[in-house]
């Protein structure tokens, strides 16, 4: 998930710290992290459909640990599927329902060992099991928001605008996002290893002394991110150094192809379209209760309305109605808390 060796590159912008550090202020936290790992520990019985609170029993203990320390929580939950990773996602969820099938073919078998670990492999959160969370979350008077697409996204434009101070998350994405403050690998007791921006000249393995977020995050789509595949031995090294001799995706790509690297013909408009992702992906604006953009679109941009690849334009209503986890973000219809936690996800043509 997110830029691969990222954050091993830029490990001298990268301390030891703790969230007590930003005691009364407001944090956001990438919830599908906790969900994940607190439906580790309880796989079986979600891939059986067996009752359990086990993994909201994790995520809640970290909320309190969070609450125990001065932090106000903003907790970020992921929404529906982006068009640009419709086929990603749907092929990632097609094969986890394969190892799930095998999983359930070993535990009728009474082979339960080798049945856990296809459980744990197969796991896939769901809006269903994030909704359960959320209701504990209300019930303790944590504040939540459910984004329209991805919560890196949502995070990245919570903290652009002043509405959060950090973020805590293990997706370097966040990086490329173009966020400052980023708690990574954080423990049950709040210890973390803290990303601070400021501290990006000192980077010894590559020279970003005074590059801008743009050298950066064309820098990381190059090398290949969630929305772009790189061009085969473009990893972050070469792709920096095509960056840093280039002012656009356009002419990075324009010197790699001019320094014999086999370029496949999709590939550029691919990076842009995922630069332009990482730019004006659709989020939610929890103040004027609408859907925004991660940056502010600027004239010289692509109209939104020619790049169905950020979302699409939910309409304020439904936005909130997603934020707000009254209706499932991906299907638009009100939650079935009956219904088993991993049922299919269904993947709508297009939103209301």
């Amino acid at each position: 998930m997110g830029i691969t060796g990222l954050l091993p590159l830029l490990s001298e912008a990268q301390r030891k710290g703790h969230v007590k550090e930003f005691s009364g202020q407001t944090v956001g936290i990438d919830s599908y992290i906790w969900l994940y790992k607190g439906a580790f520990s309880c796989a079986v019985e979600i891939g059986l459909n067996q009752p359990t609170t086990k993994y909201i029993s994790f995520f809640m203990a970290r909320a309190h640990m969070l609450r125990h320390h001065g932090i106000d929580p903003l907790f970020v939950f992921d929404g529906g599927m982006l068009p640009s990773k419709r086929i990603t996602e749907t092929s990632r969820h097609e094969r986890r329902a394969a190892r799930r099938a095998r999983a359930m073919e070993l535990w009728a078998q009474n082979k339960r060992s080798l049945a856990y670990g296809e459980f744990q492999k197969c796991l896939e959160a769901t809006p269903r099991m994030a909704r359960a969370v959320i209701d504990e979350l209300k019930k303790c008077g944590f504040r939540y928001l459910v984004a329209p697409y991805e919560a890196d996204a949502q995070l990245a434009y919570l903290e652009r605008t002043g509405v959060v101070t950090a973020v805590v998350s293990e997706d370097s994405d966040l990086i490329a996002f173009g966020c400052r403050n980023v708690l990574f690998k954080m423990d049950q007791f709040g210890a973390a290893v803290v990303f601070d921006r400021k501290r990006l000249g000192r980077t010894r393995a590559v020279d970003v002394d005074g590059w801008s977020d743009a050298k950066i995050r064309r820098m990381c789509v190059l090398a290949g991110c969630d929305y772009a595949v790189s061009v085969p031995g473009i990893g972050l090294k070469r792709a920096h150094r095509y960056v840093a001799r280039s002012e656009s995706v356009e002419s990075a790509v324009a010197l790699m192809r001019a320094d014999g690297v086999c370029v496949p013909d999709e590939y550029e408009e691919n990076a842009v379209r995922a630069e332009l992702t990482f730019l004006y992906q659709r989020v939610y604006d929890p103040r004027s209760k609408c859907i925004d953009c991660v940056v502010p679109h600027t004239k010289s941009a692509p109209l939104l309305e020619d790049m169905p690849f950020i979302g699409e334009m939910l309409e304020s209503r439904v936005a909130q109605r997603v934020a707000e986890a009254e209706i499932d973000p991906i299907t638009y219809e009100p939650f079935n808390m009956d219904a088993p936690v991993v049922a299919a996800l269904p993947v709508p043509d297009k939103a209301p």
